[in-house]
């Protein structure tokens, strides 16, 4: 049997005694939506008592900007924003999409459209575009939000060129690896721009290009009784400079997971003949070890 999707108005098969209206579990989650708007679900005592054991009412009590996820949209003029929560940030835009009126059915089409579209853009079968409105939806991280949050209103003209490029890819959600590439320059320079420029931005003093050169000149002439010294320092202070390294991993961990696995990649294509020789050579020379008779 032919029936319509109540959502999308796609057409799909299915048996005669099935109850089912919608095509595919994205339209159902939005039929339901619809239909469940209004109904509340009532928790028990005892519920709320073996959710606080578990520890989930704090995360409840704050409501879902606990759990959200980051979104990075970006608008058909190439502006982004950074999201962590999609709900109430599309109560607040509605405009942006068209629509004269916020409410909360007006967002709830934002929304469902910005999550589709981010469905689409990953590759699922049932989400048909990866637009909507000419808006796109990706996912992005939490040190990419705290970046923009921080220094979204910041007056950047008071940055070299150099640094406000920096800043201004970062604030798109764009890792550091990614700036590397685009802008043709190392990670520690990019690091580099973006520890001068934060710090002009938090109104820190910055070292001018003659202190630097001055505490470079310094070095080299005292460097054989720096070097201890250092090295005494770090000795008397590893475990904070352990926990400062772990911290910093975790926070980038999913970063460098993500560079590592694009580099092994794009060396694996640039060496792809010669490491299936080599791959080749070490099972020609297994095979004559086997086959070769013992001393």
């Amino acid at each position: 049997m032919i029936k319509i999707c109540v959502v999308c108005g796609k057409e799909f098969k299915c048996s005669p005694s099935d109850k089912k209206v919608t095509c595919s579990k994205e339209c159902n989650r939005i039929n339901k939506s619809r239909t469940h708007k209004g109904k509340k679900n009532t928790w028990s005592d005892e519920s709320r008592e073996k959710l606080r054991q578990r520890r989930m009412t704090s995360n409840l009590e704050k409501g879902s900007e606990a759990g959200a996820k980051i979104w990075k949209l970006t608008s058909p003029e190439g502006k982004v924003y950074l999201v962590k929560n999609l709900a109430a940030w599309s109560r607040e835009n509605c405009a942006l999409f068209g629509f004269v009126d916020g409410n909360e059915a007006n967002a709830q089409k934002v929304m469902y459209g910005l999550r589709h579209a981010k469905h689409g853009s990953e590759g699922k079968a049932y989400a048909r575009t990866t637009l909507y409105k000419g808006w796109m939806a990706e996912s992005a991280t939490e040190e990419d939000y705290r970046f923009f949050e921080k220094y979204k209103d910041s007056d950047l003209s008071i940055l070299t060129a150099k640094q406000r490029i920096c800043v201004i890819m970062r604030m798109r959600g764009i890792s550091i690896p990614e700036i590397a590439r685009e802008c043709k320059i190392q990670r520690t320079t990019v690091y580099r721009r973006l520890k001068s420029a934060t710090r002009v931005l938090d109104g820190l003093p910055v070292r001018t290009e003659h202190e630097k050169d001055y505490a470079k000149k310094y070095y080299q002439e005292h460097k054989d009784s720096i070097k201890p010294q250092i090295h005494e320092y770090y000795e008397s202070h590893k475990e904070r400079y352990k926990e400062l390294r772990d911290k910093w991993y975790q926070e980038h961990k999913e970063e460098l997971k993500k560079s590592k696995r694009e580099y092994n990649k794009k060396y694996y294509e640039e060496n792809r003949e010669r490491l299936l020789n080599k791959a080749k050579e070490r099972q020609r020379d297994a095979t004559k070890s086997e086959n070769s008779p013992g001393e």
